[in-house]
């Protein structure tokens, strides 16, 4: 009995496990709903809260700390939520004290809009590549209750990056300015078949719309929205380009006076770039239809890097071209509104842009290969974490070479967590340690000892005591 029970044990353990090998998961999930709730609503909670517990799960069978990860998750999404708190309890008039049924309406209203943007936040959703739900029930006793069950396979290595991202301790970087450029091409058209006698008079429209939009809904990230014109365009194109270090950081003849080139590293480019053509044109009825299609990227300018990029997707449209007809407007508000329904995603994208990255050189000593180096640097993004760790190689000869480390945060924070690290496992038999040199940024690679040999003598030297310790 006891040896078929041991059997069973192995065998429920060696599934878990492959189960974590394979990145699929099972997840359960739960949820009170109310009343009012709709059925896609309350699926959509099931769902968070299921793909929850898969994603601890993966955090600890990939050695991370779950708890330290929810923990700053929720935190972040608080800090995230707070101004539209702030703008529903405007709304509603909280305020000057409102009547009982208007508090009501809040309190609806703030559940629902704070339990769906949760569900959706931070791109958790994003980390299940796929999920089959095996069982979704409400309770008999207590119908309001809801549970699902499912099995998810989970990108571990976004999963990775939305952890180490998370648990940061630093915060977003400040965002000064937004500039605003578009590019828009017409294909078998003229601008007369949109309803306007200039390319400005419909281009600019467009724009300032754009601008009012992301001035009234982001308005928290940055101060300055500045729509572009080929001047401006070309300028922020030389900065991406040029090196960095070609760009002083300092005004020399006036320090107190920011050079004119930095206003750039602490804003982000949108370039929008849109097309129009002609699908069909019927005289008879005075219709034209079009094809709407087109792209934008928002770059970071302090790297160039892609803080959200988005592909428009084709649409078609009939209108009008009947005198007295307002083509221009139908067609202007159709461009307007295709680009901006995808412009909410940035409040979320522009909070997760880290605080400028700085960073110092790391000498590693004892190196085998290439992969010792990758090896390394995925140990100190783990030990690192909270100040984002990150590491390239520079220079490899020999057995010795150098790895530029990344970090946020101030300088002391990073000599203290340095300074933490004793002899770190980094394969079967080898461990990174501390050079003799004592550097803070000087580290090598050593076999893991066997044991320490003690021994304890008498004295009168007759006796010994010989301990292993591993």
């Amino acid at each position: 009995m006891i040896k078929k029970i041991f059997v069973l044990l192995v065998a429920a353990l060696f599934s878990a496990n492959a189960l974590c090998e394979s990145g699929s998961i099972d997840g359960e999930g739960r949820f009170y709903a109310k009343n009012e709730d709709s059925l896609s609503f309350i699926k959509s909670q099931l769902l968070y809260s299921a793909f929850s517990d898969v994603i601890s799960k993966e955090l600890k069978y990939l050695g991370l700390d779950s708890a330290q990860f929810w923990k700053s998750y929720d935190e972040k999404f608080e800090n995230y939520f707070n101004p539209i708190k702030e703008q529903l309890q405007k709304k509603y008039g909280m305020d000057k004290n409102p009547p009982v049924n208007k508090r009501a309406d809040f309190n609806k209203s703030h559940r629902l809009k704070r339990l769906s943007l949760k569900a959706k936040w931070g791109r958790l959703n994003q980390a299940v590549k796929s999920y089959s739900i095996k069982k979704m029930t409400r309770s008999p006793q207590i119908p309001n209750s809801r549970y699902i069950n499912l099995n998810a396979k989970i990108d571990r290595n976004l999963l990775k990056k939305i952890y180490f991202q998370m648990i940061s301790d630093s915060g977003a970087r400040e965002i000064k300015t937004i500039f605003v450029s578009a590019e828009f091409d017409i294909n078998d058209l003229t601008w007369s078949d949109l309803g306007v006698e200039l390319e400005s008079d419909f281009t600019t429209v467009i724009k300032e719309h754009w601008r009012k939009w992301l001035s009234e809904n982001l308005k928290t990230r940055f101060t300055n929205i500045e729509l572009t014109d080929a001047g401006k365009e070309k300028e922020l194109d030389g900065f991406l380009k040029a090196p960095r270090e070609v760009i002083p950081e300092v005004n020399e003849e006036n320090p107190e006076e920011p050079l004119p080139l930095n206003e750039f590293k602490d804003a982000l480019w949108l370039k929008l770039n849109i097309s129009l053509d002609k699908v069909k044109e019927d005289f008879l009825m005075k219709e034209r239809a079009y094809q709407l299609t087109g792209d934008f990227i928002l770059l970071d300018m302090n790297n160039g890097g892609v803080v959200h990029s988005h592909d428009i997707t084709p649409s078609e449209n009939k209108y009008s071209f009947e005198k007295g007809q307002p083509l221009s407007t139908n067609i202007a508000t159709w461009v307007y509104r295709t680009a901006s329904s995808e412009f909410s995603s940035f409040d979320e994208r522009i909070a997760s842009i880290p605080s400028q990255d700085k960073s110092v050189e790391i000498k590693i000593s004892g190196v085998q290969s290439f992969l010792d180096f990758e090896k390394i640097g995925e140990l100190l993004a783990i030990k690192g974490a909270s100040q984002r760790f990150a590491t390239k190689l520079i220079s490899y000869e020999g057995s010795a070479g150098k790895l530029n480390l990344k970090y946020s945060g101030d300088k002391e924070a990073l000599l203290k967590t340095l300074a933490e690290l004793g002899e770190e496992k980094i394969d079967e038999g080898r461990v990174l340690a501390k050079s003799p040199d004592e550097s803070p940024f000087s580290f090598q690679l050593l076999e893991a000892a066997a044991g320490k040999i003690e021994v304890d003598k008498t004295e009168d030297n007759k006796n010994e005591k010989v301990s292993t310790q591993q």
